[in-house]
């Protein structure tokens, strides 16, 4: 029973993941510098950056850090699956409470 939850959470987490990551992408950062203008994109890591001007002129460049978006899966995919196992737990306590309670009783 334990271990069909466990892997229910893992799924979960699994999945959870790249919805979270990818939702990361509404955290904008524009970045302006004397002789760049950038934005980046991604939370906590940013792994999109938009290069739309530089020294030579007006650009448009895309940049992906595959090492940040790597970062950022894993980082949400420990969140959950630790948010899961404290949920998992603290139902179990619930649960363990409820049946000594009523065996005292």
């Amino acid at each position: 029973m334990l271990l069909k939850h466990v892997l229910f959470l893992f799924v979960l987490s699994i999945l959870s993941s790249p919805i979270l990551t990818v939702a990361g992408l509404l955290y904008v950062e524009h970045v302006s510098m004397t002789d760049s203008v950038y934005t980046k994109y991604g939370f906590p890591y940013w792994w999109l950056i938009h290069v739309s001007e530089t020294f030579g002129g007006v650009t448009d460049i895309w940049s992906f850090e595959a090492s940040n978006f790597v970062k950022d899966m894993m980082l949400f995919f420990l969140l959950s699956l630790g948010f899961g196992i404290l949920v998992l737990l603290s139902k179990q306590r619930t649960t363990l409470a409820t049946k000594m309670k009523s065996k005292s009783d």
